[in-house]
């Protein structure tokens, strides 16, 4: 089942806000805030994640509102697009691909996309009136 246009938006703003969170945490700690260093950062990471949790369903209704379904999921798909979104941006600029930052970009965003996807998945259940089942 395909999201409803609000709950698509709703997504993909949510997962924007926290890849953007994450890239501006980084940012400020290393060159300062600047737009450039958001779209250095939180350009490619979004776009590979779009694409890879789109191909792995993570905007789909039925997986978005199951709690299990979708940690699975983000789970799987965000490493794969952190890593295609850490090339691209290597490709673009030419450095950072350092194993350590390759594994704090995808253990620290993952673990607040979970928490955003945990806290979606129970405000839909809520509205749905399934909270307490």
């Amino acid at each position: 089942m395909k999201p409803s246009p609000k709950q698509f938006t709703t997504l993909i703003g949510g997962d924007a806000v926290v890849i953007t969170l994450f890239v501006l945490l980084g940012v400020s700690s290393h060159d300062g805030i600047s737009l450039e260093g958001w779209a250095r950062n939180a350009v490619p990471l979004t776009a590979a994640w779009l694409v890879i949790g789109g191909a792995l369903g993570v905007y789909r209704t039925e997986v978005a509102g199951n709690l299990t379904t979708i940690l699975q999921r983000t789970a799987l798909a965000w490493p794969i697009a952190a890593i295609i979104g850490l090339v691209a941006r290597y490709l673009v600029i030419g450095h950072g691909l350092e194993a350590s930052f390759i594994i704090v970009t995808i253990l620290i965003n993952l673990v607040m996309l979970l928490l955003w996807r945990t806290a979606y998945a129970f405000a839909l259940r809520t509205k749905r009136g399934e909270a307490s089942s």
